[in-house]
């Protein structure tokens, strides 16, 4: 099945709510990155001209504010939900995704203070230059694993507690395809 096929039979068949809403199941690299990641990217870039729009007055800025916090209010459980399923699909609990953020959220705290120091202090002590690159560190290391981790490392084919390989759908499907496609072929000679 090609691509854009495979994306239109997913159009047509899949139980989108389910999909975003529910916490249930498990969820492939491909339909995590096509269906979550992609349209989030696009999200952001639309976001990120509207911000250039709005960037020339205050009231502009306040609704650009406000349109960001309700698109990421109405997105944050999706990505939450679509997340979880992606780490049942490795065979991870859910919870993993708090770890991550966990840690994000010591190094973002660990850069923030760091750059709340004094410029004449700066040259005197050592300790806020550490502070700053190690948060540096804590807040781009986890990042870098949890990407590599949800959208590069494959799920695992077999069942687990949370439920069947989603890609035991796409493998028959796409044998039913070659059936049809042989069938086809012997009617047409």
């Amino acid at each position: 099945m090609r691509f854009l096929d495979r994306i239109d039979n997913d159009i047509k068949t899949k139980d989108w709510k389910a999909f975003y809403l529910s916490n249930k199941g498990r969820v492939c690299r491909y339909e995590y990155n096509i269906y979550l990641i992609f349209p989030m990217i696009i999200i952001n870039q639309i976001l990120m001209l509207m911000e250039q729009v709005f960037v020339n007055s205050i009231q502009g800025l306040v609704i650009h504010g406000i349109i960001a916090l309700v698109v990421t209010l109405l997105t944050l459980w999706p990505m939450i939900v679509v997340t979880n399923k992606r780490l049942h699909d490795r065979g991870a609990s859910g919870w993993r995704q708090v770890a991550y953020f966990a840690v994000i959220m010591v190094g973002a705290v660990m850069v923030g203070l760091s750059m709340q120091v004094n410029p004449q202090t700066l040259s005197k002590t050592i300790a806020e230059p550490v502070m700053y690159y190690m948060g540096l560190a804590l807040a781009i290391m986890p990042i870098c694993i949890f990407i590599i981790d949800i959208m590069a490392l494959p799920g695992s084919e077999k069942p687990n507690q949370w439920g069947e390989s989603p890609l035991k759908d796409h493998i028959e499907a796409q044998k039913n395809q070659i059936k049809e496609n042989l069938r086809q072929a012997k009617e047409n000679e």
